[in-house]
């Protein structure tokens, strides 16, 4: 069973951010955690980037063809483990989060490929970053893997009661004010925006 990140420097993450995800991660499940990134990080098996792809861009290397040939679960830096998600790895298609807001697309936290598989992705940004860029500079990368490749499933619809959004499902604002704890069911938890995992305490991040 495969978990995979992505650290880019320069950014709001760091290393710690890393080892703190592995953590939870083994604590859960029986996994092999990767870190694609450009920085040394101790403890952690890391994969090099291979562009200097800014920010969230170099996400686009988990779909490189020579990572890995099976199915693999992608988490971002701010995603906090609260229970067991082996089972997630019986599906073995395309998944991604169901946006909150507009169920038409899907966010990029959490995701579930094969990048051998979905390579196409990768192959065709890599074609001309700078226009994808500037293309998706509003929807992000997320946009484009969802405009490049089909047949994306929803994960809430997948595993329903099992992934939580801190801001929308957890909290009575979506400032973050009035959490409301983490239900029984839930197995992730996936931030997105302000506040960060490590700006509260409410999971015992």
């Amino acid at each position: 069973m495969k978990v995979v990140s992505v650290l880019k420097s320069g950014g709001d993450f760091n290393q710690e951010d890393v080892r703190k995800l592995k953590s939870m991660c083994e604590r859960f499940v029986d996994c092999e955690f990767y870190c694609l990134t450009d920085v040394k990080i101790d403890g952690v098996n890391t994969i090099p980037l291979e562009h200097n792809w800014k920010g969230w861009w170099s996400k686009m290397e988990l779909f490189r063809p020579d990572l890995f040939d099976e199915q693999v679960l992608y988490l971002d830096l701010d995603t906090v483990i609260v229970g067991d998600f082996s089972h997630f790895y019986d599906f073995t298609g395309l998944a991604m989060l169901n946006d909150q807001l507009h169920k038409q697309y899907y966010g990029s936290g959490v995701m579930m490929f094969n990048p051998r598989r979905n390579s196409g992705v990768y192959e065709e940004f890599k074609k001309n970053p700078r226009k994808h860029m500037n293309k998706y500079h509003r929807g992000g990368d997320q946009y484009f893997i969802q405009d490049t490749i089909g047949g994306i499933h929803g994960f809430q619809e997948l595993f329903p009661n099992q992934l939580y959004s801190y801001k929308f499902n957890l909290c009575k604002t979506k400032s973050g004010e009035g959490f409301k704890g983490v239900p029984n069911t839930a197995k992730i938890v996936f931030f997105h925006g302000k506040p960060r995992p490590k700006e509260v305490n409410y999971l015992g991040y």
